[in-house]
């Protein structure tokens, strides 16, 4: 079963068990929204496993991520948010080989829990996430030759999965909402190279697996919240996005 059609069951599944939960409560305990990121990450360094090149193993990713969300928030503490978008991709080899990917669409989604802590300060909350996204691409270029010359060659199928677990404290200062806390990503990509003779599958693995992830929030006008944030150390990037809740 391929990583998309895991995700779009395992998506239904909770929004069913989330829909059927809260059946029974007030029409005023929901609130949905609707919204767009966009997300660039400048820095990812993978090492690759079983590749064409095994002296040359150290990547560096970049891609440029574009969501339209959905959300389900019950008592402004439990969200549930869908993601459809679009990603693209472009690899750098510590042999000199860049390769950059055609956008593809991708999709992901995203739990988030707020728990107030009132007990030390009354503006202060800790807010958990657990994201995952997944896409696939089989259209590449090679855009700079490697140091040697050399180019891998062959027709590339890569299928990237990624997970990421957070926990931040949150400061609420009226219409602004400011956060920090740590941040966990797992990425894991899949790689088929299809040569004359044969087919090389290798795995990408993130050197770094934990970070640091802060930003802010703000109420543009009423029910209309912007947010940019950042993460560091695991990765380099930096996400935009608007959210309207109807």
């Amino acid at each position: 079963m391929k990583p998309a059609t895991k995700t779009i069951i395992c998506a239904i599944c909770l929004i069913t068990a989330v829909l059927t939960c809260q059946s029974s409560a007030q029409h005023s305990d929901i609130k949905y929204s609707m919204g767009c990121s966009f997300e660039k990450q400048l820095i990812l360094k993978m090492t690759e496993k079983n590749g064409i090149n095994p002296e040359y193993n150290h990547y560096r990713m970049t891609s440029r991520q574009r969501f339209i969300n959905g959300t389900i928030t019950y008592r402004d503490n439990s969200s549930f948010t869908m993601k459809l978008g679009q990603t693209d991709l472009e690899t750098h080899s510590s042999e000199g080989e860049t390769t950059e990917f055609d956008a593809r669409q991708c999709i992901g989604f995203e739990l988030s829990q707020l728990v107030q802590a009132t007990s030390l300060k009354d503006n202060l909350w800790f807010n958990f996430t657990f994201n995952y996204m997944t896409f696939s691409t089989d259209e590449a270029m090679t855009t700079a030759t490697a140091k040697n010359s050399f180019n891998s060659g062959g027709k590339v199928d890569i299928t990237w999965e990624e997970t990421i677990l957070a926990a931040t404290a949150v400061f609420n200062d009226e219409d602004y909402n400011f956060f920090i806390g740590l941040h966990y990503a797992d990425t894991a990509i899949s790689q088929d190279r299809a040569l004359a003779s044969q087919t090389i599958s290798s795995k990408f693995k993130p050197d770094d697996l934990f970070g640091i992830h802060a930003g802010l929030t703000h109420a543009l006008i009423e029910d209309l919240i912007a947010s940019f944030d950042v993460t560091i150390l695991n990765e380099t990037s930096i996400k935009l996005a608007l959210l309207y809740t109807f």
